[in-house]
């Protein structure tokens, strides 16, 4: 007899199932009835993802007519999004606008696979035009997308990862010596860290191109030749019919790209024809589900003589997307595509894994609420677990999901949920929120290792911020470009020519950005600018005991500091997917911002806990002078040390919580 398939609605019911039968009274009512109102709709599943990401693209998409809202449950709010249902063309569809960067894509595009009946992922909207033969207007399909924006920032003189991809030279564009010097130095460029089911639990392997499914792109090359608009209204046409092409390459970061020079090293460094800022962290690939993207060419990335078009073609370029968006599930194909995909990455084994994993936090949900912990990579785990203070829970240890093993059990009689989320802002913003959504949960503590920028802490110490900022989220402008009015601070590539420090450098100058905040208690798809994410109040005055904690000293017997560790509660703390090891970005760190720390996780924890309601504080011990030093980065050193030392503030501040 032929083993019978668990089909992925009942998945999804399981899933629904699992969060609800945990107490009423851990659970908001709203929230309940999100998760009853997620398992009507899941039962007429399943669905195809759609994410866009800005309300220009929304309106498009929206303004074609194509999506007709489910009569009976037409939306569902959640973490201050509305999730709409649908179907485009009799196709079943589920869309959501994620919001501007890729920590926004990471945690809408896992909340969205974590909790709806879903195929797979469209994701679509505008980019910027990297390549020459390409035109504004035109549609990209790409083939594979790198995150370009994971950075190692290192003095003019410092050595190259082995393992990087790329390297950019600031002192190369100088003005007029193009092979000068910059005290801004130079960024290599590194791959990600992947985790997927299909891999052993935490084996993440590095990655730099995420190549998009190939069944889907196979399917989409028949949209090639479509019509294209050309008009954005009858006086306001673009010189030539917009085409559609399938098979580029695309560029993703933190970066809204509008310098010349930069846009040029992009092409010519990758080989990309597009720019935006989100499509690599649609994180489908760690969860084993089709992704496809769909951009829309609406400037030249600062290629342009003049203003950006963006402004101007922007719509246009939206609008060409949502048409050849809605003909992806609109194919007479795409169902059959679809089933196809799921069932293979779906099989009989991968079905009873997934099923055994639902079961088992369906159990584990029964015995919360938990507090999540979260740390980043191997030595930030070893040093937690070497402190003995993890107890596992005897029946349920563990439960792995998307590559990751969330692990059950007590520290400090307090009952804990720990997972290992990898290296950056993507990774972080996506475990985070399948923490969130999986798990019962009262709030999630942060914790790891992080550089030094502030002269008046030293390696070793600990610092509990009492904000973030994600300093990582820029406009790129050419060397005369107008800041928008509303970014915080800029940085002149310039002025840190050497000798001069008042030359121009053809890498211009970057504006940082705010953050786009959605949060469950305001109005859904209401996004508010936020740079400092606060963290919680009352964790933070209960952290505030740590301050006086006996913290390690030495790393062995060889290898002491010279002062005695200290742990400080209530600085700032900066995040970027950058490893800073440059001693002029730093001193701009603190200067402009008076940051004591910089990492590449905790504003996409932090950021991602408060949009979901949930308590959250950070805890990094600082392993290291970013740049600051003379010599070697002292991370391989002290790393270590830094490491114990804030596993050690993590477990005392979990037993001052009730």
């Amino acid at each position: 007899m032929a083993a019978k398939l668990v089909t992925p609605p009942y998945f999804a019911w399981l899933v629904l199932t699992c969060l609800l039968v945990v107490s009423v009274s851990a659970i908001p009512s709203k929230k309940i009835i999100s998760l009853k109102l997620i398992k009507q709709v899941n039962s007429k599943g399943p669905y195809v993802g759609l994410l866009t990401v800005f309300p220009p693209e929304e309106r498009a998409f929206l303004g074609t007519g194509d999506f007709k809202p489910n009569p009976e449950h037409p939306f569902v709010d959640l973490s201050g999004r509305r999730y709409r249902v649908g179907t485009i063309y009799g196709k079943k569809v589920i869309y959501v606008r994620c919001g501007i960067g890729m920590v926004n894509a990471a945690a809408v595009t896992q909340q969205m696979l974590d909790l709806f009946d879903v195929a797979g992922i469209v994701h679509f909207g505008s980019s910027g035009n990297i390549n020459n033969s390409m035109s504004i207007g035109d549609v990209s399909i790409p083939k594979q997308f790198a995150n370009t924006g994971l950075w190692n920032w290192l003095n003019a003189k410092g050595a190259v990862d082995p393992d990087d991809v790329a390297q950019l030279e600031v002192g190369k564009y100088n003005v007029p010596k193009g092979d000068g010097v910059n005290l801004l130095g130079k960024l290599s460029y590194s791959p990600e860290q992947l985790f997927s089911v299909s891999r052993e639990p935490n084996d993440a392997t590095t990655l730099f191109w995420a190549g998009v499914s190939q069944h889907w792109l196979k399917l989409a090359s028949s949209l090639e030749g479509m019509e294209l608009e050309k008009c954005v209204n009858s006086s306001l046409c673009l010189p030539q019919k917009p085409k559609l092409v399938v098979g580029l390459k695309g560029s993703t970061a933190d970066i809204f790209v509008d310098n010349a020079a930069y846009r040029d090293f992009l092409y010519k460094a990758f080989g990309v024809s597009s720019a935006d800022m989100e499509s690599s962290a649609v994180t489908c690939l760690s969860n084993g589900i089709p992704v496809i993207a769909i951009r829309g060419m609406s400037d030249l990335a600062g290629g342009q003589s003049g203003e950006n078009a963006m402004d101007t073609y922007g719509s246009l370029a939206a609008l060409n997307t949502a048409k050849a968006n809605a003909m992806v599930p609109g194919s007479s194909d795409f169902c059959a595509v679809s089933a196809e995909i799921m069932q293979v990455s779906c099989g009989i084994f991968e079905q009873m894994v997934k099923l055994k994993s639902l079961n088992i936090i369906k159990e584990v949900n029964r015995k919360g609420p938990y507090v999540g912990l979260i740390t980043v990579y191997p030595p930030e785990e070893n040093a937690f677990f070497a402190s003995k203070a993890f107890k596992p829970d005897g029946k349920h240890p563990f439960v792995d999901l998307s590559g990751r093993r969330f692990r059950v059990g007590k520290v400090q009689g307090k009952k804990v949920i720990y997972v290992r989320c990898g290296v950056g802002m993507v990774n972080a913003a996506a475990a985070t929120q399948q923490m969130l959504d999986m798990f019962d949960i009262t709030g999630i503590v942060h914790f790891g290792i992080a550089g030094n920028v502030d002269n008046s802490m030293s390696i070793g110490d600990v610092t509990i911020p009492k904000q973030f900022a994600h300093t990582g989220i820029w406009d790129w402008l050419n060397p005369n470009g107008t800041l928008p009015a509303n970014d915080i601070a800029e940085l002149d590539f310039g002025s840190y020519n050497v000798p001069k420090g008042d030359g121009m450098n053809l890498l211009g100058k970057i504006g940082y950005s705010y953050e786009q905040f959605f949060s469950k208690s305001g109005k859904p798809n209401t996004a508010i600018p936020l740079f400092w994410a606060q963290i919680s109040e009352r964790w933070l005055q209960l952290a505030a005991g740590l301050e006086g904690m006996e913290l390690e000293r030495c790393v062995n017997s060889s290898a002491c500091l010279s002062q005695k560790p200290k742990l400080v509660v209530g600085l700032r703390g900066s995040t970027a997917n950058i490893f800073v090891d440059n001693a002029a970005y730093r001193d701009f760190l603190y200067q402009t911002y008076a940051v004591s720390s910089v990492d590449m996780e905790s504003f996409a924890v932090v950021m991602t806990s408060l949009s979901n309601g949930y308590p959250v504080i950070v805890i990094r011990g600082l392993s290291d002078l970013a740049g600051g030093q003379t010599g070697q980065n002292a991370i391989q050193t002290f790393g270590p040390l830094a490491a114990r030392n804030a596993a050690q503030a993590v477990v005392k501040f979990i037993g001052y919580l009730s």
